[in-house]
Order: structure tokens, then sequence, then C-alpha cells
């Protein structure tokens, strides 16, 4: 069985920042909930009750959430005095409704994903970690491409605009805990380099516009 603790022994010597978890609710909705990724199975019943409060996508959450508080503990313990530097990479979409009956199934998505898990281990992070890639469009129980937006070859929308006001709304959650914004991921798959220069300027752009204005950034990884 794989163990946190056998990672922080062998490593923890020469590792300053570390992610436990890279978008722990991308992997349990595709994992727990929709069954597409190895290790998980769900009959119809888990899959129709799966963004209950007693859901799978809620209880899978929570033990997520537990195993960070201890691997969080544990590598404080075996590293050097404010040496390791602990957090994980949150996957963050500007989401917005395809039409007007599609509100409620935004707010239920952003409910579910926004600030829910960061909130759970908000006591138990040194920096809080963005992926960012763009927006998605909401359309009833899933995500509706428009012919008149922008997308990359793996079908995410290019909107930089949506990076500029999640590093905001993040700012105002989070800001109490004084702690660094480090955006983990950002770039495009775009096998011609025709898109590739204006989306990191724009999106440089939009980082540096919330940070003129209230945004603490720590570090950029593209």
């Amino acid at each position: 069985m794989f163990s946190y603790r056998l990672v922080v022994d062998s490593v923890a010597d020469i590792v300053d920042y570390w992610v436990t978890f890279n978008e722990p609710h991308v992997f349990c909705m595709l994992t727990y909930c929709a069954g597409a990724w190895p290790g998980g199975n769900p009959d119809m019943l888990e899959v129709a009750t799966s963004a209950l409060p007693t859901g799978v996508f809620n209880q899978t959450m929570n033990w997520i959430a537990i195993a960070h508080t201890k691997a969080y503990g544990y590598i404080h313990e075996k590293s050097k005095p404010a040496s390791a530097i602990v957090g994980v990479a949150h996957h963050v979409s500007f989401m917005r409704p395809y039409g007007l009956f599609d509100i409620a199934a935004v707010s239920i998505a952003n409910s579910m994903t926004l600030f829910t898990f960061l909130d759970c281990i908000s006591d138990k992070m040194d920096y809080i970690g963005i992926n960012y890639y763009g927006q998605e469009v909401i359309c009833g129980a899933g995500l509706k491409l428009v012919e008149t937006d922008e997308y990359s070859e793996s079908g995410r929308g290019v909107y930089p605009d949506g990076l500029f006001r999640v590093l905001l709304q993040f700012d105002e959650r989070y800001k109490h805990l004084n702690l660094p914004f480090i955006i983990t991921e950002n770039g495009v798959s775009d096998g011609t380099d025709l898109i590739r220069q204006p989306y990191l300027l724009e999106h440089l752009l939009a980082t540096y516009a919330a940070m003129m204005m209230v945004f603490s950034l720590g570090t950029l990884f593209f």
C-alpha cells in the first residue's frame, strides 16, 4: 500500500515545495462519480446521488482532506524548521452558463468545486496552488462548445480574463490567511504554436493586472 511516509522519509531533505494532491476534485469526479478513470466503478445509484451531501463525491473529498492533513503534519515533522512549503494544486476554471436554465447548474458546480476543499484544509496550507487553463460553458449536466469562442486542441476555452477574475475571487476568500498563491499549472495544447505565444502573454498580463490590484503571487509555472 502506498504511504506518504515512505516518500517523505526518502526525499524530505531535497524537496522544498510539496503538492500533496493535484486537482483532487477532478480525480474524485472522474474516478468515483463518472467511473472514467481507473479505480472507480460506481453503480447507477452512486452516479445519481454523487452530488448529494452523503454522496461519493463529498465522502471522497472528505477522506482526501484528512489524508492531506496527515501528510502536511508529517512533512513538517520530518523537514528542517521552516524549510518545507506544503499545499495542493487546485483546479479552477471560469464557469459560465450557456443559457438562463443553466445558471443553477453553474451555481451547484461552483459550490462543489471552487472553495469547499480549500476551506476544509485552510489551516494546513503554506500556499494556495491554482491550476487554470480556461473557461467552461455549462449546458445542462455537461459542457458546451460555443462556435464563437476560442479553444485549445484539448477543447479548453481560451479566456485569460477568467484567470484575472479567479485570482481576485480567491484573494478575497483567503486573504485573511496571508498565504502566497502559486499558479501551479497554466498553458495551452497547440501543436501548431499559433496561439501559444498570445495565450501565454495574455495570461501573464491577466496575472499582472491581478497583482496590481490586490493579489499576492508567489510563483508562476507554465
